[in-house]
């Protein structure tokens, strides 16, 4: 990319700044494409200029540690909760092949509940076994555990 550069752009910009234009400088903006953006810029920032307070006032030092502080808890509770939220997504996708054992240990009464409510076809086919059995239920139970305690993790992430 070529730079356009203009001897007398410094020139153009302290006039424009200060609205006291020398004899020609203003015609020499006119036709010059550098000195022209340069006025335009200049001239904006010198009309924009009154609006602002003359000293704004500095920021409390009081409320710029309180602020630190707070960012620095809010991190610090981040980097804290990340070996539980990787765990939660593990405790998650375990949880799939023990729902999906759940499912298949269904007994035939139950399945030929479902299967008249249409509610899942699928478990009629699976459904064949006599009883469930006691592994299947402990794991089902603390997997439904582990589900709701990440929903209720979730749901207070949203919360807060």
């Amino acid at each position: 990319m070529m730079r356009w550069r203009c001897s007398r752009e410094s020139d153009t910009a302290r006039a424009a700044s200060a609205g006291d234009w020398p004899e020609g400088l203003r015609a020499h903006a006119a036709a010059c494409p550098v000195c022209r953006d340069v006025a335009l810029v200049a001239g904006a920032l010198r009309r924009d200029r009154r609006y602002l307070p003359a000293d704004p006032p500095p920021a409390a030092a009081g409320r710029i540690w309180w602020m630190a502080r707070i960012r620095a808890r809010r991190a610090a509770a981040e980097r804290a909760l990340r070996p539980i939220t990787v765990m939660e997504l593990a405790a998650l996708a375990a949880m799939a092949p023990v729902a999906a054992g759940a499912l298949a240990s269904v007994p035939p009464a139950a399945a030929a509940w479902l299967a008249e409510l249409r509610f899942v076809p699928a478990v009629t086919a699976v459904g064949g076994q006599a009883a469930v059995s006691a592994v299947t239920v402990a794991a089902s139970a603390a997997g439904l555990a582990i589900v709701l305690l990440a929903l209720a993790r979730l749901l207070t992430r949203a919360d807060g």
